[in-house]
């Protein structure tokens, strides 16, 4: 084979085969994509309040003196977990995780929300466990960025 035959087989070779190789490559590269957006959630749901539970009435929670009137939502961050208080007669439900508080909170009724969209936020002060302030700083943190995305109002109360 001289030459030229060869630089002619060659190119016949990349024109006929470039586009089997190239469709295989697009199809590797959109499987993998594909399986990358089915395994990745794109845009997370928005948890979100009842509409019908109205804004924080800030006149209401004026008026309160002791904690034991408190109707609304309560959140007390201790050692290793949170705790979620509500309504009268009290009711509490604990987390292990914060992410857990904000779903919990979606899922009360109208009822449980007499004030509108405002909580109770402390926290437990006393702790013998090492990185416990640090757990509470950080857990505090997360309620007060879920509590923005409900567009809840946080009342701080002093520690417990």
């Amino acid at each position: 084979m001289n030459k030229q035959t060869t630089l002619i087989t060659l190119l016949f070779s990349i024109i006929v085969f470039q586009p089997v190789f190239a469709k295989k490559q697009l199809d590797n590269s959109r499987k993998v994509r594909v399986k990358a957006i089915a395994e990745m959630e794109l845009e997370p749901k928005k948890m979100r309040l009842n509409p019908n539970i109205k804004v924080g009435q800030t006149s209401k929670i004026n008026e309160i003196k002791d904690a034991a009137d408190w109707a609304n939502p309560y959140i007390t961050v201790g050692d290793g977990e949170v705790s979620v208080g509500w309504g009268k007669p009290r009711h509490q439900k604990t987390f292990k995780k914060v992410e857990e508080v904000e779903k919990f909170l979606v899922s009360l009724p109208v009822l449980a929300w007499p004030y509108g969209r405002i909580i109770a936020l402390s926290e437990h002060s006393v702790s013998s466990l090492p990185g416990a302030r640090d757990y509470r700083k950080y857990s505090w943190d997360l309620i007060i960025a879920a509590m923005k995305r409900l567009d809840v109002q946080v009342n701080p109360w002093p520690c417990n």
